[in-house]
Protein backbone atom coordinates (compact mmCIF):
# COMPACT_ATOMS: atom_id res chain seq x y z
CA UNK A 1 0.00 0.00 0.00
CA UNK A 2 2.90 2.43 1.18
CA UNK A 3 5.14 1.60 -2.57
CA UNK A 4 1.61 2.39 -4.64
CA UNK A 5 1.43 5.80 -2.54
CA UNK A 6 4.78 6.47 -3.51
CA UNK A 7 4.24 5.43 -6.72
CA UNK A 8 1.04 7.95 -6.91
CA UNK A 9 2.82 11.00 -5.19
CA UNK A 10 5.19 10.78 -7.16
CA UNK A 11 3.67 10.76 -10.65
CA UNK A 12 1.17 13.60 -9.54
CA UNK A 13 4.41 15.35 -8.65
CA UNK A 14 5.96 15.09 -11.99
CA UNK A 15 2.80 16.05 -13.60
CA UNK A 16 2.42 19.21 -11.38
CA UNK A 17 5.73 19.60 -12.01
CA UNK A 18 5.45 20.22 -16.09
CA UNK A 19 7.26 16.67 -16.84
CA UNK A 20 7.00 16.58 -20.92
CA UNK A 21 4.95 13.93 -21.93
CA UNK A 22 4.14 12.78 -25.21
CA UNK A 23 7.22 13.13 -26.85
CA UNK A 24 7.77 11.45 -30.36
CA UNK A 25 10.82 10.84 -32.10
CA UNK A 26 10.51 12.08 -36.04
CA UNK A 27 12.62 10.34 -38.20
CA UNK A 28 13.16 11.31 -41.86
CA UNK A 29 11.53 9.62 -44.44
CA UNK A 30 15.20 9.23 -45.79
CA UNK A 31 16.76 8.46 -42.82
CA UNK A 32 19.11 11.81 -42.81
CA UNK A 33 18.38 13.07 -39.40
CA UNK A 34 16.57 12.15 -36.55
CA UNK A 35 15.05 14.75 -33.63
CA UNK A 36 12.62 14.74 -30.87
CA UNK A 37 9.50 17.02 -30.73
CA UNK A 38 7.05 17.57 -27.84
CA UNK A 39 4.26 15.89 -29.06
CA UNK A 40 3.07 14.24 -32.84
CA UNK A 41 4.42 15.69 -35.94
CA UNK A 42 2.76 16.37 -39.00
CA UNK A 43 4.81 16.27 -42.17
CA UNK A 44 4.43 18.87 -45.03
CA UNK A 45 5.86 19.02 -48.09
CA UNK A 46 6.35 22.31 -50.04
CA UNK A 47 8.64 23.31 -52.79
CA UNK A 48 10.66 26.43 -53.26
CA UNK A 49 11.17 28.10 -56.90
CA UNK A 50 14.50 29.09 -57.68
CA UNK A 51 16.03 30.79 -60.41
CA UNK A 52 17.11 27.24 -61.75
CA UNK A 53 14.43 25.08 -60.81
CA UNK A 54 12.05 23.71 -57.75
CA UNK A 55 13.84 23.30 -54.72
CA UNK A 56 12.18 20.63 -52.42
CA UNK A 57 11.21 21.54 -48.94
CA UNK A 58 10.57 18.70 -46.06
CA UNK A 59 9.56 19.70 -42.88
CA UNK A 60 8.30 17.86 -39.46
CA UNK A 61 6.12 20.42 -37.67
CA UNK A 62 4.31 20.20 -34.06
CA UNK A 63 2.30 23.21 -32.84
CA UNK A 64 0.67 23.74 -29.45
CA UNK A 65 -1.22 27.06 -27.99
CA UNK A 66 1.86 29.62 -28.24
CA UNK A 67 4.99 27.15 -29.21
CA UNK A 68 5.95 25.38 -32.75
CA UNK A 69 8.80 23.14 -33.25
CA UNK A 70 10.10 22.72 -37.35
CA UNK A 71 12.73 20.56 -38.27
CA UNK A 72 13.50 19.77 -41.87
CA UNK A 73 15.24 20.76 -45.00
CA UNK A 74 15.67 22.37 -48.45
CA UNK A 75 17.59 20.05 -51.15
CA UNK A 76 19.10 22.87 -53.31
CA UNK A 77 19.51 22.08 -57.13
CA UNK A 78 22.86 21.24 -58.15
CA UNK A 79 23.41 24.24 -59.65
CA UNK A 80 22.28 26.72 -56.89
CA UNK A 81 25.23 24.53 -54.81
CA UNK A 82 27.88 25.12 -57.43
CA UNK A 83 27.38 28.93 -57.11
CA UNK A 84 27.15 29.13 -53.38
CA UNK A 85 28.97 28.36 -50.22
CA UNK A 86 27.59 26.73 -47.21
CA UNK A 87 28.47 30.26 -45.36
CA UNK A 88 26.73 31.87 -47.72
CA UNK A 89 23.63 29.59 -47.46
CA UNK A 90 23.86 30.02 -44.15
CA UNK A 91 23.67 33.42 -43.93
CA UNK A 92 20.62 33.15 -46.26
CA UNK A 93 18.57 31.27 -44.23
CA UNK A 94 19.49 33.47 -41.41
CA UNK A 95 18.51 36.26 -43.11
CA UNK A 96 15.65 34.97 -44.72
CA UNK A 97 14.49 33.72 -40.88
CA UNK A 98 14.63 37.63 -39.74
CA UNK A 99 13.35 39.08 -42.70
CA UNK A 100 9.96 36.28 -42.61
CA UNK A 101 8.95 37.48 -38.93
CA UNK A 102 10.05 40.64 -39.26
CA UNK A 103 12.78 40.35 -36.52
CA UNK A 104 15.33 41.37 -34.72
CA UNK A 105 18.67 38.85 -34.77
CA UNK A 106 19.66 38.93 -31.18
CA UNK A 107 22.35 36.11 -32.14
CA UNK A 108 24.10 34.57 -34.87
CA UNK A 109 26.82 31.89 -33.76
CA UNK A 110 28.48 29.22 -35.56
CA UNK A 111 28.11 25.79 -34.78
CA UNK A 112 28.72 22.38 -36.00
CA UNK A 113 27.45 19.30 -35.48
CA UNK A 114 28.74 15.77 -36.49
CA UNK A 115 31.20 17.53 -38.56
CA UNK A 116 28.43 19.55 -40.37
CA UNK A 117 28.89 23.44 -40.62
CA UNK A 118 25.77 25.15 -39.08
CA UNK A 119 24.59 28.65 -37.00
CA UNK A 120 23.09 28.69 -34.10
CA UNK A 121 20.16 31.85 -34.17
CA UNK A 122 17.93 33.78 -32.02
CA UNK A 123 15.29 36.04 -33.47
CA UNK A 124 12.83 38.83 -31.31
CA UNK A 125 9.98 39.06 -32.97
CA UNK A 126 6.26 40.77 -32.61
CA UNK A 127 7.80 43.18 -31.00
CA UNK A 128 9.86 41.20 -28.56
CA UNK A 129 7.07 38.75 -27.70
CA UNK A 130 7.80 36.23 -29.57
CA UNK A 131 11.25 34.23 -29.64
CA UNK A 132 12.90 32.10 -32.69
CA UNK A 133 15.23 29.80 -31.54
CA UNK A 134 17.44 27.39 -33.27
CA UNK A 135 20.28 25.98 -35.98
CA UNK A 136 20.77 25.61 -39.56
CA UNK A 137 22.79 23.40 -41.07
CA UNK A 138 24.45 22.78 -44.60
CA UNK A 139 25.28 19.23 -46.03
CA UNK A 140 25.69 18.52 -49.18
CA UNK A 141 22.37 20.32 -51.38
CA UNK A 142 20.68 20.68 -48.40
CA UNK A 143 19.95 23.47 -45.64
CA UNK A 144 19.07 21.36 -42.57
CA UNK A 145 16.47 23.95 -39.95
CA UNK A 146 15.82 23.31 -36.48
CA UNK A 147 13.55 25.89 -35.06
CA UNK A 148 11.73 26.80 -31.90
CA UNK A 149 9.31 29.46 -31.56
CA UNK A 150 7.85 30.37 -28.04
CA UNK A 151 7.52 33.16 -25.74
CA UNK A 152 10.52 34.76 -24.82
CA UNK A 153 10.73 33.30 -21.02
CA UNK A 154 10.42 29.86 -22.93
CA UNK A 155 13.18 30.17 -25.62
CA UNK A 156 15.61 28.44 -22.94
CA UNK A 157 12.77 26.05 -21.30
CA UNK A 158 14.06 22.07 -20.98
CA UNK A 159 11.52 21.70 -23.73
CA UNK A 160 13.19 23.80 -26.31
CA UNK A 161 16.48 22.82 -25.17
CA UNK A 162 15.58 19.15 -25.67
CA UNK A 163 14.61 19.49 -29.38
CA UNK A 164 17.40 21.53 -30.43
CA UNK A 165 19.91 19.15 -28.55
CA UNK A 166 17.86 16.09 -29.93
CA UNK A 167 18.68 16.92 -33.61
CA UNK A 168 21.44 14.66 -35.17
CA UNK A 169 22.20 13.05 -38.42
CA UNK A 170 21.75 9.25 -39.27
CA UNK A 171 24.78 8.09 -41.48
CA UNK A 172 23.37 7.39 -44.96
CA UNK A 173 24.27 4.51 -47.92
CA UNK A 174 24.28 6.52 -51.07
CA UNK A 175 23.14 4.46 -53.60
CA UNK A 176 23.18 4.28 -57.48
CA UNK A 177 22.17 2.16 -60.17
CA UNK A 178 25.03 0.50 -61.98
CA UNK A 179 25.55 -1.39 -64.83
CA UNK A 180 26.53 -5.17 -64.18
CA UNK A 181 29.17 -6.47 -66.31
CA UNK A 182 29.35 -9.62 -67.64
CA UNK A 183 31.91 -12.65 -66.32
CA UNK A 184 34.75 -13.22 -68.23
Amino acid sequence: MRTARAALTGLLLALACGEPEGWTTVTAEDASFRVEMPGKAEHKRNGLSTPVGQAPIEMWMQQDGKRAFVAGYTEYPDSVRQHFDPDTLLDSARDGAVERVRGKLLRDEPRELGGVRGRRIEIAAEGGSVRVRGDFFVQGRRLYQVLATTTPKDADSPDVERFLGSFVFLPRVETETKLATPPS
